[in-house]
């Protein structure tokens, strides 16, 4: 009986000293799935890995992500059509990537995504390239490093930046049947913005800044 309580406590307090860690791995392919994924309170908050990327594949998904902490990692990439995503980080050091038909070889059209990258030392890069893409852009604070690449026909997107040591790149391209449309709204800090737009016919861009 000693050596079950020794036992139980030494798994207590492993689980404890692991409490913070949290990584979730995932590979889902099917269609109508929603999925809402939370990880709050803690360090180390990861969904897959730097090299392999949470992958989801099929039409009509409505997918959550949250990370609320320090060193928040997101790669996630989605293949599919009619999809709607929204992922935000908030804390310290959160590097988000997203891909969507980045390879050209599967589909993403009528997608609607949100990104939100709050905190310190942040990095989001997001590629999607299909028709009919709906992207919504938030980047508060503080060490912001922003790459957004776009090819799509008749894509929209609206990003808001507010601080501080911004360096943002923006590139929308492809054949649209409707016109590209980008609104960018910028308060301060840094700047060093790079924002790009081609196609075959109107391009329309609504760019407001502000400061340093």
């Amino acid at each position: 009986m000693r050596k079950l309580w020794a036992a139980l406590f030494m798994v207590l307090l492993f689980n404890v000293a692991n409490a913070t860690d949290s990584k979730i791995y995932i590979d889902q392919t099917g269609d109508a799935l929603t999925l809402t994924i939370t990880q709050q309170n803690g360090a180390l908050n990861q969904i897959n890995s730097s090299t392999t990327p949470a992958l989801i594949t099929g039409d009509n998904n409505d997918i959550t992500i949250m990370q609320n902490g320090a060193i928040n990692t997101l790669n996630f990439e989605l293949n599919g059509n009619g999809n709607l995503i929204d992922l935000k980080q908030e804390g310290s050091t959160n590097t988000m990537e997203f891909k969507c038909n980045a390879g050209n070889t599967d589909a993403c059209a009528s997608v609607d995504a949100k990104f939100y990258n709050i905190g310190d030392n942040n990095t989001t890069d997001i590629t999607i390239k299909k028709s009919n893409v709906i992207l919504d852009a938030t980047v508060t604070g503080d060490n912001n490093q922003t790459t957004i690449l776009m090819n799509s026909t008749a894509g929209s997107l609206t990003m808001n930046i507010t601080g501080d040591l911004n360096v943002t790149n923006f590139s929308q391209s492809g054949a649209p049947t409707l016109p590209h449309t980008a609104t960018i709204t910028h308060t301060g800090n840094s700047g060093t913005f790079t924002y790009s737009q081609s196609g075959s016919i109107q391009k329309v861009m609504n760019v407001t800044t502000n400061g340093n």
